[in-house]
């Protein structure tokens, strides 16, 4: 292969990583993200965290984090289908290329690690792990979709794991609303990638 050959395959990559990501991260969805996540301490206060007054007795620690768990995860879910499912009015979505997704595959086993952790945990007693060690996991996916998208996703990946550490760490301590600040966090970071992955597809149809 020469290097007039070589060129043209790494445009060819560049182009099918390119494309591919304008399906598979949408700052509009980003943000919806982190509105989802600023919700749920509003959610939570007007439903009683889902339990709607009921007291589910000696099972209400393993209830209320595998039912939140799986409630916003279903949420998110159906962000996800609304964004990637929509095609604005004359305009075709580029296909998400075969490599790129079977590269992205990792995602159905953290998901199904993140399902496991929520349950486990939650069934043991030991709900107050789960929220550090989903920032961890997240850190670990965004460190490797930041490779295909922006540069700021990956400074936002090693946040999220010395966010889960710290997180894991500061949970020996009797700290009030601890869990309300990481979620700020978490929320304000959505809606910082979103921001930046619009600002991107903006250059990119410029």
């Amino acid at each position: 292969m020469n290097t007039k050959e070589a060129l043209e395959k790494i445009e060819e990559i560049n182009s099918i990583v390119q494309s591919s990501n304008r399906n598979l991260f949408s700052g509009k969805m980003m943000i919806a993200f982190g509105l989802l996540i600023f919700s749920v301490p509003i959610i939570g206060y007007f439903t009683q965290w889902l339990t709607f007054g009921h007291d589910f007795g000696a099972l209400q620690l393993a209830y209320l984090p595998i039912a939140n768990g799986f409630f916003y995860w279903g949420l998110a879910i159906i962000i996800s289908v609304f964004f990637n499912g929509r095609k604005a009015p004359g305009v075709v979505n580029d296909p998400v290329h075969p490599l790129i997704r079977k590269a992205f595959s990792i995602v159905r086993p953290v998901s199904v690690s993140l399902a496991g952790i929520i349950i486990v945990f939650s069934v043991t007693g030991q709900w107050k792990y789960i929220y550090p060690k989903i920032f961890i996991i997240l850190g670990l996916l965004f460190s490797t979709f930041g490779k295909f998208t922006i540069p700021a996703m990956v400074y936002i990946a090693w946040s999220y794991i010395l966010a889960g550490l710290l997180f894991l760490y500061l949970r020996s301590y009797n700290i009030a609303l601890l869990d309300f600040y990481f979620l700020i966090f978490h929320g304000l970071t959505y809606v910082t990638m979103g921001i930046f992955l619009m600002k991107k597809k903006e250059k990119a149809d410029a």
